[in-house]
């Protein structure tokens, strides 16, 4: 229990309150089972300590094992855990401010910033903002597909882009995240404006995702300055929670 309590105060993971139930919820069931696991080990050996006559050194014994088994269990349930992310890098620089943040509710269809729909991704560490700025790490659910393109988002966030990137094609690619895993699906017409780890796409495969993948979607410049646009993101599946 109070190493499910101390990674609440520890963790930008622990504000979202169904990951903090599950965590302690995790913590508080592997504790138990290694301390029944330590108790059942050190009863197995009793009978072969029954025969010594000093039996002094049977308490340390078995806080020895039970530490044992405790520091194998939380190595287990204190590592990484798997969380899907995509880090903004190259072409999310800051270009000052987003005025249209002053009218929520209205949404050109030229707006210029790249923003993510907040009905269904959240950035780890502010989770009420949308755009999209270097530095920043998207987190992608669990399971679902997530839509990657220029098609602007409704009022009531149906259609559209999930990660809006401005003169991208409408639809350039879609994350279809599945249990541990995450594939890339490249729209046959537009796979030739994705990179993978700064190797154009040959083929409309899809490909699975790895740990520290980037990701390149290059376009032209919005505004006919026919100047190149990259956008790039690097990929984890093991998230490190800087707090943790």
């Amino acid at each position: 229990m109070a190493e499910g309590l101390t990674w609440w105060w520890r963790s930008v993971e622990a504000g979202d309150p169904k990951r903090f139930q599950e965590r302690l919820r995790t913590s508080m069931i592997a504790a138990s089972g290694a301390a029944l696991v330590a108790a059942l080990l050190f009863e197995s050996i009793r009978p072969l300590l029954s025969e010594i006559e000093n039996r002094g050194f049977e308490d340390p014994l078995g806080f020895s094992i039970l530490g044992l088994v405790l520091g194998l269990v939380f190595s287990i349930t204190n590592s990484p855990s798997y969380m899907a992310a995509l880090r903004a890098g190259g072409g999310f620089e800051y270009t000052g401010p987003n005025y249209e943040d002053s009218e929520p509710g209205v949404i050109t269809v030229n707006n210029p910033f790249p923003y993510i729909n907040k009905s269904l991704l959240k950035f780890v560490s502010n989770s009420k903002a949308d755009e999209i700025e270097e530095g920043l790490s998207i987190q992608l659910p669990a399971t679902g597909t997530i839509r990657i393109g220029s098609a602007v988002k409704q009022v009531n966030h149906k259609g559209g882009s999930d990660i809006y990137l401005p003169g991208l094609p409408l639809h350039v690619a879609d994350i279809v995240l599945k249990q541990r895993q995450a594939i890339l699906s490249p729209n046959p017409l537009h796979f030739n404006t994705i990179e993978i780890n700064g190797k154009p796409l040959k083929t409309r495969e899809d490909i699975v995702l790895k740990h520290n993948h980037v990701l390149t979607f290059n376009s032209l410049y919005p505004g006919g300055k026919n100047e190149e646009k990259i956008y790039r993101f690097v990929y984890y599946n093991r998230f490190f929670d800087p707090q943790a």
